[in-house]
């Protein structure tokens, strides 16, 4: 794994650990945590990339859409977007349970450096 990596502290001030006086990630744990969340956290076409994104709320609009459609679509982002990890280096959890208007999804990623959960209602 890199030991030189580093990038632009993206974390917004009502996410846990926030630290207003850091401007960027300097450790390779940091850096992939952050993108992590990037990815979970935006749906495509909101960056100057338009593929980048998993597009989770478009999944909890839709009906009856697999748990593992989900998961396949996190992947892929892993892969293009995070090169650092390999597919061995974490594991992805989906659980779905159906809501009154739109379902919630509990979406889990562990790492070896570090777990990420992110709940969708």
């Amino acid at each position: 794994m890199p030991q030189d990596i580093s990038d632009i502290y993206i974390k917004g001030s009502s996410f846990s650990g926030f630290d207003p006086n850091r401007l960027e990630n300097t450790t390779f744990e940091s850096v992939i945590v952050s993108k992590v969340e990037m990815i979970l956290l935006t749906n495509q076409g909101e960056c100057t990339d338009p593929n980048f994104g998993a597009n989770i709320t478009k999944y909890l609009w839709s009906t009856n859409f697999p748990s593992s459609s989900i998961q396949t679509v996190i992947q892929a982002q892993f892969i293009k977007y995070i090169p650092e990890l390999s597919p061995a280096d974490y594991t992805i959890e989906i659980f779905i349970l159906p809501g009154q208007f739109q379902d919630i999804s509990l979406i889990k990623i562990s790492l070896g450096i570090a777990s990420i959960s992110v709940l969708y209602q």
